[in-house]
Order: C-alpha cells, then sequence, then structure tokens
C-alpha cells in the first residue's frame, strides 16, 4: 500500500493547494497575506462563521463521544481554515496573474437573456423588504444553509458527513483555480443591481482592486491584510455552488431540510443575478463545479474507507461514529 493512501486526502489537496499559493507568490512576486485585525467585515463573515461551525461541531464531537479523539475534526478545522486563505489569496491577485477580463463576453451573454435578468430584478425588489429587515440576507441565507448542513449531517447522518466535508473543501480550492482561468468583476462594473447596500459594498471592493493595480504588488504588501476579502470574482459562483451542494445533501441524506433549504436555494440565485454580483453563465458553472466536488470527494471518501484494516489502525484513533 502507497505511503500516500495512508495520508487523509484533505491533507494532501490542502497540501497541493498550499504548494499553488506559494509558487504563483514566487513568480508573480505577490505577497501572502493572512487575516488581520481591521479584515471582520461583511466580506470576512465569510471566512470566520464557518471556521467557527467546524469549531462548534468539534466541540460536539468530544462532548458526544467523550472517547473520541479530537485529530480528526482538528484536522478539518485546519485544512478548511488554510484553503480558505489560499482561496481568499488567489481571488486577490487574479488582476495580477490573469490580466485579460471576460466581463465583455459574459456581459453579452446577459443581454441575450435579459428577460431572465429582468425577471430577477422583479423578484428582488418584491423581497426588498427583507435586505431591509436583515441587511446581509444574502449572505446569511448561505450561512444557514452551511451551518444547518453541518450539523443536521454531524447528528443525523454522520456516515456522510465527511463527505459533505470534502466536497465544500475541494469545492473552495477549485473555485478559486476557476477565477484565475476565467477571470471577470461582475456585471455591476456596467449597471447596478437592486440592492443599495450590496452596490455600495461593490463600489468599493471596486476601488481597492483598481487602487491595487495602479499601484502593483505594493500595495497588496502593504493593504492586504485589510482588504483580503475584497478580491473579486464572477465566474464560478461559488455561492450558488456551495448552496446546491447543501441542497443535493439534502435530497440524498435529509429530505425534511427541503422545505426549508429549496426557497433559500431559489433567493441566492435570484439575489445574485439581480444584485450584479454573478452573471446569469455563472450560477450553472457554479453548480456544475459542486458536483464535480461531490463527485471527486465521494471516490475519496470511498478509497479512504477501502484501505485495509492494517493500514487504518496505522493511523491515530478516529471518532466514531463522527467521521470527519
Amino acid at each position: 500500500m502507497s505511503k500516500w493512501t495512508r495520508i487523509p486526502v484533505e491533507v494532501l489537496f490542502t497540501g497541493a493547494m498550499v504548494l499553488l499559493m506559494l509558487a504563483l507568490s514566487a513568480w508573480y512576486a505577490l505577497p501572502i497575506r493572512l487575516p488581520g485585525g481591521n479584515s471582520a467585515s461583511r466580506m470576512g463573515v465569510q471566512f470566520v462563521l464557518p471556521l467557527l461551525g467546524i469549531g462548534a461541531w468539534l466541540v460536539f464531537t468530544l462532548v458526544a463521544n467523550r472517547k473520541a479523539s479530537p485529530w480528526r475534526p482538528l484536522l478539518a478545522l485546519s485544512c478548511y481554515g488554510i484553503v480558505m486563505i489560499v482561496h481568499f489569496n488567489l481571488k486577490l491577485w487574479v488582476p495580477y496573474i490573469h490580466a485579460t477580463s471576460y466581463d465583455p463576453q459574459l456581459w453579452r451573454i446577459d443581454q441575450l437573456a435579459h428577460p431572465l435578468v429582468e425577471f430577477c430584478d422583479r423578484i428582488s425588489v418584491a423581497l426588498r423588504p427583507l435586505d431591509q429587515y436583515c441587511p446581509g440576507i444574502y449572505l446569511w441565507a448561505f450561512l444557514t444553509m452551511f451551518y444547518i448542513s453541518f450539523g443536521y449531517h454531524a447528528i443525523r447522518t454522520p456516515e456522510v458527513f465527511r463527505k459533505l466535508f470534502l466536497s465544500a473543501l475541494f469545492l473552495q480550492g477549485m473555485g478559486a483555480i476557476g477565477y484565475l482561468l476565467m477571470p471577470a468583476v461582475g456585471p455591476f462594473i456596467y449597471e447596478a443591481g437592486t440592492s443599495v447596500g450590496i452596490n455600495t459594498a461593490q463600489q468599493q471592493m471596486l476601488a481597492m482592486r483598481q487602487a491595487s493595480i495602479a499601484v502593483g504588488p505594493h500595495w497588496l504588501a502593504d493593504h492586504a491584510s485589510a482588504s483580503l476579502f475584497a478580491g473579486l470574482g464572477a465566474m464560478p459562483s461559488l455561492h450558488a455552488g456551495c448552496s446546491s451542494l447543501f441542497l443535493w445533501f439534502a435530497w440524498r441524506h435529509g429530505r425534511m431540510l427541503l422545505p426549508t433549504y429549496i426557497p433559500i436555494f431559489a433567493f441566492i440565485l435570484v439575489t445574485a443575478v439581480a444584485s450584479r454580483w454573478h452573471y446569469l453563465i455563472d450560477l450553472p458553472i457554479g453548480i456544475a463545479l459542486a458536483r464535480l466536488a461531490i463527485a471527486l470527494a465521494d471516490v475519496a471518501d470511498r478509497r479512504q474507507r477501502s484501505v485495509p484494516k492494517e493500514v487504518a489502525h496505522a493511523a491515530p484513533p478516529m471518532a466514531e461514529p463522527l467521521p470527519a
């Protein structure tokens, strides 16, 4: 049995993402930055709260099973945090690595399907009281699916929890690579969306991007900790991708979640277009990428479960029945 089989796949994937980041940093002379004290902005919530969710799962695992070893949950927490740091650094580096923008081509697709864009706008305007009652509801709707999915599958279907975690991990890593392969800022550079709050955030992030391009990597070295979460990337839509991933797991392993998930998923898709964060084509690409992440996680999980017992016993003890 190869020694690579003994290494958890999340460690291999995280290591590969870190190597990619280091290689790009060295080749393009780009600074690597970690979240700083000034980065706890609305966008930074995407980094902090999911980590807190996995941390809560770690606590639950140890409380529910006092004999359980914490190494697997700690490993999951560490890997997810590292991949997210890589993700946001790569997203911030996009204009330096790939100067070409696909915004004009993606915008033309939106114009061809403009009735669908207008349909999303009308729904968004009708739902505007929700945004006024709960500012940032677009982001909070996504995080609600994240927390419910991780909590539900950790408790009710622990046998699929590891595949859920791997799917989310793979999707974040592959999504960052997608930003590099087909860079696009978003349709808000052509017209404003239906949410005043989101429009303001978009212009602030665009100003940071333009300043970093004008000054060069030195600007990133001075400001990246504060603006680490201000990178712009429309293609693919990971909010559409991640929410479809959680919906898929609910459909297969937790149908009681569907009455809650289906309207949240529809709301995320409509708002992604109406807010002008994403072009129409970004959504199916993000969903397709999520399906690929699930398929890869399924292969990785089945391969890990098929490791002979003598190999499995060589690894540190794992909590039962809660896989990572």
